[in-house]
């Protein structure tokens, strides 16, 4: 696996997982929100997981729908 593509899952899985974890432990600690009944650190973290690998696939999906519609428009247009 080269450089880029592990820059490139850090960036869109890991970087996610600390952000949203991070932001959720901050508020947490300042008292704005409270974590819900029942619910732990542990689920904070899958849930922040969850949010990473969310977005990255979001993302990916959106990339390979643009690229196809590009695609088929110079297809249409060469014609």
């Amino acid at each position: 696996m080269s450089a880029v593509r592990l820059g490139a899952i850090a960036g869109l899985v890991l970087a996610k997982f600390v952000a949203v974890f991070s932001f959720t432990w901050l508020m947490v600690k300042h008292k704005i929100p409270s974590l819900p009944e029942g619910a732990t650190w542990s689920h904070i973290r899958g849930i922040a997981m969850f949010a990473g690998i969310g977005f990255t696939m979001s993302s990916l999906i959106t990339s390979l729908a643009f690229k196809i519609r590009i695609k088929s428009k110079r297809q249409n247009t060469a014609s």
